[in-house]
């Protein structure tokens, strides 16, 4: 049952975040962790992220029918779908074996689910450890108990991606390859959680900081997330 404070923990971090989380981890008793420098796509722009998706998963982004204009929204997303790509990469380059949690740079940690053991059922591929779902049926009066729920691709979509637990990193990549690339929250949806093989706790074990958009910053020429304390 891994935990935490026990297990390989993969951090995607913004550069001018990476203070911010190493304090936070560290507090918590979290030290085998190993920071990847997230790819930030309104800096790097649109012809840097369409040639590192073909040289990752062998796709370009494609918009939807409608919606051709390449916005920095847009440009967002598609450098933290290559940032999720480059974490899964690293496990496999550095050969770590066996699952690891990922976590993105803005989590709201906490003692107890620092040394929390998660009982990772034998059929999983992803445990989420924070998030919501959206009902595709609304008529449906689904209930889920405290704890540890399977979802069921037919009844709900599971969002957001800033904490979860993959239990093959290699695997997961693999499915990665050749896929059309989308928002990473949307893309599992799409491709992983289809196979009812995912699983989320309720309440939420690890929520987002709550943060407010500001201008961008003169030094780093990154955009700077808020943390309110």
């Amino acid at each position: 049952m891994p935990c935490l404070k026990q297990s390989t923990v993969i951090v995607i971090a913004m550069k001018n975040r990476k203070d911010y989380i190493q304090k936070e981890l560290i507090k918590y008793g979290i030290l085998n962790f190993h920071l990847i420098d997230a790819i930030d796509g309104k800096t790097e722009g649109e012809n840097y992220l369409q040639n590192h998706l073909i040289s990752n998963v062998g796709k370009i982004w494609i918009q939807p029918y409608g919606h051709s204009k390449i916005t920095p929204k847009l440009l967002g997303k598609m450098g933290c779908f290559l940032s999720h790509i480059k974490a899964l990469r690293y496990c496999i380059d550095e050969k770590i074996e066996g699952g690891v949690f990922v976590l993105e740079d803005d989590c709201l940690l906490n003692m107890p689910v620092a040394d929390l053991e998660i009982d990772i059922p034998a059929s999983a591929e992803i445990v989420y450890l924070g998030g919501f779902y959206d009902k595709k049926d609304k008529t449906k009066n689904l209930q889920y108990t405290a704890g540890l729920n399977q979802i069921i691709s037919e009844d709900i979509k599971f969002y957001t991606s800033h904490s979860y637990y993959v239990t093959s990193p290699s695997d997961l990549y693999k499915n990665c390859i050749n896929k059309r690339p989308k928002a990473w929250d949307a893309f599992l949806i799409t491709y992983i959680q289809k196979r009812n093989r995912c699983y989320f706790f309720t309440p939420s074990l690890i929520n987002q900081a709550p943060w407010l958009p500001s201008n961008i910053d003169s030094t780093t020429k990154y955009s700077k997330k808020k943390y309110m304390n």
